[in-house]
């Protein structure tokens, strides 16, 4: 799926209003920046030498060092193509840099802040698996759940190396045994309670290894390989040992250099009733389905048949985040679960970073978020110009959100237990 910068984002929108000209550079100081091309020099005798004070300049070159970044224009000379920054830059921007000028009252902070409330705004459809592992469907952004000894790992968003969702866990071996490790998951050895582990992976080099670690006694307790360097699953049951009171996960390049891809970590208490959700589901109208793939149990990932679960959701207030459960799920887990699940689109922080939001959504969506904006520091004749501009905006977006937002889902609870929702679209 392709995706949009959120500089692309910003200067649709500034551009649609009529807010932003951009250009490039020919050389830049700490303290000075020139654009020695038309528009920005001229030799008329009436250019005004204010155009241009009071706006926002930002570099927009992917490889800029520019700090700070934005900045302020003060100070313009027309006859020279010339300004001086509000701040002196600690580090310049490139002699050749591309730029965007924004024209108050439009910012980047103003234009950011209402992309990221469009994308908070609208949601997705997509299937996670539940796990007990942190960042086991490898879609949080960055690698912080996993620890790393003997390897770099990463983040990574190639279509070949990604099996499931936007992105996989890459583990590139430094020397033999390089490793990625979850965070602790703390169980109860009491009666012995059997776990199920697997993953997905593809091994580029070498071989991939899943395993199942005895935090509390720091020994293995159950270990499978990968050599395929198509993606493939590992996976296994295993008692839990009497003494183990923490589990983690290990996916491992086996050898120096082994370098391999993860994907779809799942790790489930056989018999349990109870799983939590992901830290990003809020409400109960986003838990559309959950249900088992008989796919699965066929080692691909065609969803061929579903069995359906009975569940409630009901917070989790044991868990310091006030982490959504389903419970009394029926039947009880023997195996992969998964959920379709509407989820928000992430937010956007620089201005390379990228949303799969259809391009023309988010453009539509940030447009009318901004205009709404404008509206509420307008006076005037400004706030009639910006309402009669919203309710020209206003139909597009309408339109885009009745055709890409899924609908929500209100549930009626069976009559007699099991208390299975029923989805009903409104």
């Amino acid at each position: 799926m392709a995706s949009v910068t959120l500089l692309a984002i910003e200067e649709f929108v500034a551009g649609s209003l009529g807010k932003m000209i951009q250009g490039t550079l020919n050389d830049s100081a700490t303290a000075l920046l020139t654009a020695a091309v038309y528009p920005f020099i001229t030799n008329r005798a009436n250019a005004s030498d204010r155009r241009y004070v009071g706006a926002e300049f930002m570099s927009t070159q992917a490889s800029t060092g520019a700090d700070p970044n934005p900045n302020g224009l003060g100070a313009y000379d027309a006859s020279a193509g010339t300004w001086v920054p509000s701040m002196t830059y600690a580090t310049k921007p490139g002699t050749t840099d591309t730029f965007s000028i924004f024209f108050a009252p439009v910012t980047h902070e103003m234009m950011r802040r209402n992309i990221n409330k469009a994308l908070r705004n609208r949601r997705y459809l997509t299937v996670v698996p539940l796990t007990l592992v942190d960042d086991g469907d490898m879609e949080t952004s960055g690698t912080g759940s996993w620890t790393d000894t003997n390897a770099t790992i990463s983040k990574v968003t190639t279509a070949g190396n990604v099996l499931r969702g936007s992105q996989s866990l890459r583990v590139l071996a430094t020397s033999a045994l390089g490793q990625a490790q979850s965070g602790t998951i703390n169980v109860d050895p009491v009666d012995s309670q059997d776990y199920y582990l697997e993953a997905k992976l593809r091994a580029a080099v070498g071989t991939g290894r899943l395993i199942a670690y005895d935090v509390t006694n720091s020994a293995d307790i159950e270990t499978e390989d990968h050599t395929e360097m198509g993606f493939g699953r590992v996976g296994f049951t295993f008692t839990l040992p009497s003494t183990c009171e923490q589990l983690a996960v290990r996916l491992v390049s086996v050898a120096n250099s082994d370098d391999a891809y993860w994907d779809d970590v799942i790790l489930l208490r056989q018999g349990a009733r109870e799983m939590p959700l992901p830290a990003n589901v809020e409400t109960e109208s986003q838990v559309r389905y959950v249900f088992r793939s008989w796919g699965e149990q066929l080692d691909h990932d065609a969803e061929i048949t579903r069995t359906y679960y009975h569940w409630d959701f009901l917070p989790n207030l044991s868990n310091a985040n006030n982490q959504w459960s389903l419970k009394n799920l029926s039947p009880v887990i023997n195996g992969p679960i998964w959920v379709e699940l509407a989820l928000p689109f992430a937010e956007l922080t620089a201005i390379t970073d990228t949303t799969f939001m259809f391009d023309s959504w988010i453009y539509q969506a940030a447009l009318v978020e901004t205009l709404s904006e404008l509206i509420n520091l307008a006076s005037g004749s400004e706030v009639l110009a910006w309402r009669a501009e919203l309710r020209r905006q206003m139909p597009p977006l309408i339109m885009m959100d009745d055709l890409y937002r899924p609908d929500a889902v209100i549930r009626d609870p069976w009559r007699s237990p099991p208390r299975t929702p029923i989805a009903v679209y409104r």
